[in-house]
């Protein structure tokens, strides 16, 4: 018998393409009544291993927050070694007043030493001490009379960042579970295959009419992510010569 329904390499799919084509057929089979379609026991384990999918792959893109805390930890430095260098060259400015307003900040700023080698924690405290010291009456005027105002709003814009994205992460359980995405990924597949095959065979042998229906608009949901594969194929094909291509020059 012919095969009424279009084969995908599911296990192929990237992370987020797999979930998004498993969400797209919930949605799809949710409109057709899995109870008349007659896979209503079947499709309520996949519902719950898809959502588990979800639910791991939300764990990992929280976690990269990490990655996300330690570039903007070093964008946060980066200001304030900026904002300290200009303060200490106004020392040396030829304007008497500048050269004064420097030093009244520069002082603040000596007890800021070595700000940036404490924990996340501590040098993010420091960082909001020393921004309401420079919001004072008097470090105000000075920062005014320097011009650096900029630096010292792009301090606490960075700063406020950092702890925007701490926060991210202080929200996420203390113990995370392992990651167990290939595992369930594959308990998905199997599930759904499981599901195409039966209706496959339904299809196949004149079932009910809405088997037909279901399969047919299914199909054009899985034509979408076998392109979606090609595309894939050819960039991975077409990364592998460019590598194959400067080891052969390299050589």
């Amino acid at each position: 018998m012919k095969r009424q329904i279009i084969s995908v390499r599911f296990e192929n799919l990237r992370n987020e393409a797999h979930v998004e084509l498993n969400e797209t057929v919930i949605t799809t089979i949710d409109r057709y009544n899995p109870v008349q379609v007659g896979i209503e026991i079947m499709y309520a384990g996949y519902r719950q291993l898809v959502a588990t999918e979800v639910s791991l792959l939300d764990m990992m893109r929280k976690n990269e927050y990490t990655l996300e805390i330690h570039a903007q930890d070093r964008v946060r430095d980066s200001i304030f070694r900026g904002l300290s260098d200009a303060v200490k060259s106004g020392l040396n400015h030829f304007d008497d007043g500048k050269c004064e307003a420097a030093g009244t900040l520069s002082a603040i700023f000596d007890h800021y030493a070595n700000i940036d080698t404490r924990t996340f924690d501590e040098e993010t405290a420091a960082m909001d001490d020393l921004l309401r010291e420079l919001a004072s009456d008097e470090a105000s005027a000075c920062v005014l009379t320097l011009a650096v105002k900029d630096w010292t709003e792009q301090l606490a814009l960075e700063n406020r960042k950092f702890k925007e994205l701490m926060q991210a992460r202080y929200g996420e359980t203390a113990q995370r579970p392992l990651l167990r995405v290939h595992a369930v990924r594959a308990d998905v597949d199997r599930t759904l295959h499981t599901i195409l095959n039966y209706l496959d065979v339904v299809t196949t042998v004149h079932g009910p009419a809405v088997c037909e229906l279901l399969v047919n608009e299914l199909n054009t949901v899985f034509e979408r992510y076998r392109h979606i594969l090609t595309q894939q194929t050819g960039v991975r094909k077409k990364n592998h010569s460019h590598e194959a291509l400067k080891r052969e020059h390299e050589a």
